[in-house]
């Protein structure tokens, strides 16, 4: 802003300097307008010019100027002043170079400045006629005005001075309203390069908006650049949230492989011999517990496995109409009787006009069965499981713009409750991180492999909890309407 602001003072002193000229020429003009007419009806009677004369009508005190006529001899003839003071007055007036701009043709007045017991002066000469005076073929006396413009002056100096603080006043209003709109840019963009340098830094959960005008985040440059500067920080961390997903999945599946290899095949021959062993041992009650320890163990171990492979590898989908009510119906069915064995009570609401989803059936079995089964061992003392199964419309937008239409669809939702004894802010946070676990020897893929699932066939999940309040997982999946 300061090179504006130096234009616009530029500008200010400049149009202040042309006010002033314009102001003293408006002003000279009228004086000596005045003085003009005043000598053209003086010089209508100069045949009857005299200090009598003068004296008798009070022209001093009428035109407001003093008055000397003198001939070409320098003799004054007629005056308003005192005669011992007017020679000192007659050397600064009479000068040839009046005398021969007034001979000239068409030259019938002069008007000077000058300055008299340092004060400033304006006389206008005018040429009078010969025949006033009958002084046959000489020239005519020259008449003169004298007027004091030292009010004129100061008139002048005010005005001066009046533009002079105003033209101050407005470099000085710019100057603050300059700083102001300089400040309300900067400052947002100092934070916006400090935003920045955090970002760059690696801190992408760093956002532009604290201390900005509010609307300013909508409406104009700056705020357009913050909403989109933090969209840009948001895309950001979701891609490499994504890629350190994806890094993390990758070295998850090299080492799935590796186990593959490297366990799988020794600990199935461990196993087949454990089986061995149990048959042909006739072995005591202590020792045929033993025994199945070390198969539960195998089968936890293979569990293990299995789950580290399904998490990795690519799934393949088997997508078909299917009703979601009857695959919550199947899994329900299937869990009944471990249910009454935890002293759960069902509450199940059911909407029974759902339309059709392209799912897997199978693999959204295991995500049923998943969820609920978490929801179980959070109510080891018994409670209250409640499933909901649902359809509602939502509009969409279709495009990126967000003038782009949006589509109607029907939205298909699952919402598994319990009464359980919740989880923290902390654990919530961690709930879909692979091998994150509180459950003693828990894998941790559980939950992992629910969201990966629903991913797949373009749902999503939500899981909403409170320590001692119990927990709501909430499965969505979308139809759009064309």
């Amino acid at each position: 802003m300061l090179p504006y602001t130096l234009l616009f003072a530029v500008v200010i002193v400049a149009t202040s300097l042309i006010t002033i000229g314009i102001v003293y020429r408006r002003m000279d003009e009228r004086i000596e307008g005045q003085m003009e007419h005043m000598a053209e009806a003086i010089s209508n009677m100069g045949f009857l010019l005299s200090d009598d004369f003068l004296s008798r009508i009070r022209v001093r005190e009428v035109v407001g100027a003093d008055i000397i006529a003198y001939n070409h001899d320098g003799q004054v003839t007629a005056t308003t002043l005192d005669r011992d003071s007017v020679g000192a007055l007659m050397a600064i007036i009479e000068s040839p170079e009046v005398e021969e701009t007034l001979s000239q043709p068409g030259n019938t007045s002069l008007i000077r400045n000058i300055r008299y017991l340092d004060q400033p002066y304006k006389v206008i000469y005018r040429q009078l006629e010969a025949s006033y005076v009958g002084a046959g073929s000489k020239p005519g006396p020259t008449l003169s005005l004298i007027a004091s413009t030292a009010d004129i002056a100061l008139a002048k100096r005010r005005s001066a001075m009046t533009i002079g603080l105003v033209a101050i006043s407005g470099i000085l209003l710019v100057a603050v309203v300059g700083s102001v709109i300089a400040r309300s840019i900067t400052a947002p963009v100092k934070q916006l390069v400090g935003v920045t340098e955090q970002v760059a830094a690696g801190d992408l959960t760093a956002t532009v908006g604290e201390g900005l005008n509010p609307s300013r985040t909508t409406r104009d440059e700056i705020g357009a650049l913050a909403n989109s500067f933090n969209q840009m920080t948001r895309e950001l961390k979701k891609s490499r949230d994504k890629l350190v997903q994806s890094e993390k999945l990758a070295a998850v599946g090299q080492l799935a492989a590796g186990i593959a290899h490297e366990i799988r095949n020794p600990l199935t021959s461990i196993k087949m011999i454990v089986q061995l062993l149990g048959r042909r041992l006739q072995a005591d009650e202590t020792e045929r517990e033993s025994i199945q320890a070390v198969l539960d163990e195998i089968n936890r171990l293979e569990i293990v496995i299995s789950g580290l492979l399904d998490f990795t590898r690519p799934m393949e989908m088997t997508l078909k109409p299917v009703d979601v009510t009857d695959v919550v119906n199947e899994v329900l069915k299937l869990m009944e009787a471990d249910l009454r064995h935890r002293k759960i009570q069902l509450v199940k609401h059911v909407d029974e006009t759902l339309p059709e989803v392209m799912l897997d059936a199978d693999r959204m079995k295991q995500v049923f069965m998943n969820v609920i089964l978490n929801s179980m061992q959070a109510m080891p003392a018994g409670g209250t499981l409640i499933v909901k199964v649902t359809s509602q419309q939502s509009t969409v937008n279709r495009g990126l713009e967000t003038s782009d239409y949006g589509l109607e669809t029907n939205e298909v939702q699952v919402e598994i409750s319990d009464t359980g004894i919740g989880m923290s802010q902390e654990v919530l946070a961690r709930a879909f991180e692979p091998f994150f676990s509180t459950k003693s020897g828990g894998t941790g893929l559980g939950l992992a492999n629910v969201k990966k699932i629903i991913e797949q066939h373009g749902g999503s999940i939500q899981i909403e909890s409170k320590e001692g309040q119990g927990t709501r997982a909430i499965i969505k999946f979308s139809i759009f309407d064309f």
